[in-house]
């Protein structure tokens, strides 16, 4: 059986409406109104598709597809249109639609979904993989001192010793080695022994620079 398409949206009528048209397409969905409910998701039942708002509770709905820990199809549902959204969705491996018709909406999941296509998915999702950073890469988080943990291009994860920096909020991390200082979206944290877990989301503009450094971590 087809592991569940993910539905990911605030309004809980909206991402009720969606797992509607889905499970009357004959799909399975499960539905969830956060991004960190969503990586949970993610992580514990490995959907096959992602549908998320373009706004959900205060996240991106890009940041749930930047920090997804496997590459995956995703649609990113928005309205009104916006065009610097859809340039960044497209970045991810995303397809935007601004208010689709049911039929368009089903016709972009079975495209998505369709066997024929996951190869040329897949081909350009693998860009998205992470890496595991082997020995000591530290930095600063704002003024916290930071060992960064893993990579993607979508994403960071690192560990520093305060558990007080919130969710969604933007910070920057500078990396003095590498002569890298951008701004990151945090997205999730958890506890880590005696230090503190994060992820976070690199805005797909600054992304020239941040590729160059996940290119050269072996």
């Amino acid at each position: 059986m087809r592991h569940p398409i993910l539905v990911v949206d605030s309004d809980a009528k909206a991402g009720a409406e969606v797992a509607r048209l889905l499970e009357q397409a004959g799909y399975s969905s499960v539905v969830v109104n956060t991004v960190p409910a969503g990586l949970r998701i993610l992580r514990e039942e490995a959907p096959s598709l992602i549908i998320t708002a373009s706004r959900v509770d205060g996240y991106n709905g890009l940041q749930l597809i930047a920090m997804a820990p496997r590459p995956i199809p995703a649609i990113v549902l928005a309205a009104p249109a916006d065009a610097v959204l859809a340039v960044e969705a497209r970045q991810l491996g995303a397809d935007l639609l601004v208010t689709p018709t049911a039929a368009e909406l089903l016709a972009l999941v079975a495209q998505k979904l369709a066997p024929a296509a996951m190869p040329e998915q897949s081909i350009e999702l693998r860009r998205w993989a992470r890496k595991r950073v082997i020995g000591q890469l530290a930095g600063r988080v704002d003024v916290a001192r930071a060992r960064i943990v893993d990579v993607s291009y979508g994403g960071v994860g690192f560990e520093i010793d305060d558990g007080g920096l919130p969710v969604a909020q933007r910070v920057r991390l500078v990396l003095p080695d590498s002569d890298l200082d951008i701004p990151i979206d945090v997205v999730w944290k958890r506890p880590a022994g005696s230090r503190w877990a994060y992820g976070a989301v690199v805005s797909p503009a600054q992304q020239h620079a941040w590729r160059r450094l996940v290119d050269a971590i072996a």
